[in-house]
Parts: structure tokens; C-alpha cells; sequence
């Protein structure tokens, strides 16, 4: 007699649980990834881990005011934030030079400095909604500006353009 195949038993499935949005949630993601790999590659390594402290605790900071924000919570967690952005705009300061931030980061400081503004007035409308989109501004700022400072200055200007022996 042949043998007989028998079916199989399905095998379970791993369900893998969904991360919790408390766990996920991140105001400065652009920012603090740049200042990571900074802290790894960058030509200055304490700085740099300077630097990603400020923005951990610039992002932490901010979790925990949208959260009172969104709770409708008045309370000294939503202006623990303003000291938190202004540590981490000095450590990006010392960071990138004070010469550079002052001189040729000027836009970007500006850029930084006026996004803290919407910032601050989302906490003190205490609009949550209004406070996220301002944190999306304020990271692209923040970002640009670490980002650009840390660039040499040869990759920042123009390309010459060279003429060409008929000219």
C-alpha cells in the first residue's frame, strides 16, 4: 500500500505588535539623525556628541509638552521646552563655529530663531496641531543648519567655470 501524504497543519504566524505612537513619536528625527552621524564621523567628535545630547533632549522635551498640549495640561512641562530649543541653537552654535553662524549661517539662524517663534506661539495657543507643524520647520531649520555649517567651504561655493582655449 502507498503511503499517504497528509496535509500539513498550518503554521502559526508571528504577529509582530505594532510599535506604540508614545514609543515613535519624534519632533526632531532630520536634526538628530544628522547630529548621530556626526557624532560618528564628524571631524569633531566631542562637539558632535554635545550637539546630539541637545537635540535628545530638545526632542524628549518636546514629546512631553505636545503631550500636555494635547491634554489640555497648563503646566510647567509645556515651558520646559523654550530653554531645551535654546540649548540645543548654542550647541549647534559651538558646533558649527560662531563665525559661520553669525556670518554665512545667518539665514539659517534666522530661519531656526523664526521657527522658534511658531513654536512658542503654538504653546502659549496651546494648539497641538499648530505646535507639530511648527516642530516640522524648526527640524528642516535646525538640520539645514548643522548640516551646511559642517560642510567645507569649498563645497559650498559655485563651481568656477574655466574657458575654454577657442574662447
Amino acid at each position: 500500500m502507498p503511503p499517504r501524504h497528509r496535509p500539513q497543519a498550518p503554521q502559526p504566524q508571528l504577529v509582530t505588535p505594532l510599535p506604540s505612537p508614545a514609543r515613535t513619536t519624534t519632533f526632531l528625527p532630520l536634526t538628530t539623525e544628522a547630529a548621530l552621524r556626526l557624532s560618528r564621523t564628524g571631524p569633531d567628535h566631542n562637539r558632535a556628541l554635545v550637539l546630539r545630547h541637545r537635540a535628545e533632549e530638545a526632542d524628549a522635551a518636546a514629546g512631553r509638552c505636545w503631550t500636555a498640549l494635547l491634554a489640555g495640561c497648563d503646566s510647567t512641562v509645556r515651558w520646559g521646552l523654550r530653554p531645551r530649543l535654546r540649548q540645543l541653537s548654542e550647541a549647534t552654535s559651538l558646533y558649527v563655529g560662531t563665525h559661520w553662524w553669525f556670518n554665512d549661517g545667518a539665514t539659517h539662524r534666522r530661519r531656526v530663531a523664526q521657527s522658534q517663534v511658531h513654536i512658542e506661539d503654538a504653546i502659549a495657543d496651546g494648539d497641538g496641531q499648530e505646535f507639530a507643524m511648527a516642530f516640522i520647520g524648526y527640524d528642516h531649520a535646525m538640520a539645514s543648519a548643522v548640516v551646511c555649517g559642517t560642510r567645507p567651504l569649498g563645497e559650498i561655493q559655485p563651481p568656477q567655470h574655466t574657458r575654454s582655449p577657442t574662447q
